[in-house]
């Protein structure tokens, strides 16, 4: 499903509607002035919490509650806000104005809610509408899911899972999603290492690997293999194994090591094996990365294997270079699956 263009977002210079102005004008196109006690309940079922704005993360999470939708996508949501699926006339026009013009008023999130209560539960509710929820739902499952699954102690392999992610995402009818494994030392132990907190990426299952059509594996280095916290998640999956239910997925790999001679081939050698066993099909980048595969000016990780990073004392960050490797290797993967996956993907 094809990403509308962005709207154009409102500048410095010119400066958000007044509140007051704004609501008599909402309550008109919703049914009267009698809507601005409702409008004035609150939007708070669709903010970030933490962040006290709509987000299109908050959006997506939330709108599934309230809309009994099960899981959707970001590309989901700006369908149904953008495209108009739902026909939810002036409801859904003023919804659009106010996520896309006014996120971040609080007063407007707070002022909008019977957008998504009492306007949408009536709006929603027929046939037609329906029919639009089934198309969303039928669209999501159609779509080649990529998932890239890191573990990372001091960043290094997250920034590389970042711009992976990007690169598979970039692919149209692709949904690539970022996974940490679960972390195996005791908080007082990483505390001791100056492990910075974990970023808020999910921690994956083992059985959640069933769902993707393709994997891209990050981890760090340890003696030339991968580290003991994403071994111990490979030893948990055991049950999909003894199905197969990973046989014939495309999965690439890409690492941080330490320094120049470190395992940046031995790492993914070593972890190749683990594919093997469950039937995976590995994807190495090869040479397709071009003449960025050539460099000899400056420290580059990364190899034919996949791509990859230095991380030196830890004061050193992935390049610009090795930025655009790891988006490569997700486009190129991604691309890949979606392949596989064959025409229910295109």
């Amino acid at each position: 499903m094809a990403s509308p263009k962005s709207p154009t977002r409102p500048t410095q210079q010119n400066p958000q509607p007044n509140f007051h102005d704004f609501l008599p004008a909402m309550a008109g196109n919703l049914g009267g002035e009698g809507l601005i006690g409702e409008l004035c309940n609150g939007f708070e079922l669709l903010m970030d919490r933490e962040k006290g704005v709509i987000t299109f993360e908050s959006l997506r999470r939330n709108a599934a509650a309230v809309l009994g939708l099960g899981d959707l996508t970001d590309e989901d949501v700006r369908c149904m806000i953008k495209e108009g699926d739902f026909d939810c006339d002036g409801a859904l026009n003023q919804m659009e104005f106010c996520v896309l013009m006014f996120r971040l008023s609080p007063d407007l999130m707070e002022a909008s809610r019977c957008l998504v209560t009492e306007a949408i539960e009536e709006e929603f509710s027929g046939e037609k509408n329906q029919k639009s929820f089934e198309k969303i739902e039928r669209t999501s499952s159609m779509a080649t899911k990529v998932y890239i699954v890191y573990y990372s102690m001091y960043g290094h392999v997250e920034k590389l899972a970042q711009e992976i992610r990007k690169g598979a995402a970039s692919v149209d009818g692709v949904e690539a999603k970022l996974w940490q494994v679960p972390e195996t030392l005791q908080e007082d132990v990483l505390s001791k290492m100056s492990a910075p907190p974990k970023s808020d990426a999910p921690i994956i299952t083992p059985n959640e690997l069933a769902e993707a059509d393709g994997f891209v594996f990050g981890f760090p280095t340890r003696f030339g293999m991968m580290a003991a916290q994403f071994k111990a998640f490979l030893d948990a999956t055991g049950g999909l194994w003894r199905t197969q239910q990973l046989a014939g997925k495309p999965a690439g790999i890409f690492y941080s090591t330490g320094s120049q001679g470190g395992g940046q081939e031995t790492t993914a050698l070593t972890a190749i094996t683990q594919l093997v066993h469950h039937g995976m099909i590995f994807v190495p980048i090869g040479y397709t990365f071009g003449a960025g595969m050539f460099e000899m000016e400056n420290v580059k990780g990364g190899s034919p294997y996949g791509a990859g990073t230095f991380a030196g004392d830890g004061s050193r960050q992935p390049t610009e270079l090795e930025l655009e490797q790891a988006f490569h290797q997700g486009k190129y993967i991604a691309a890949i699956s979606k392949k596989l996956k064959g025409p229910a993907a295109a």
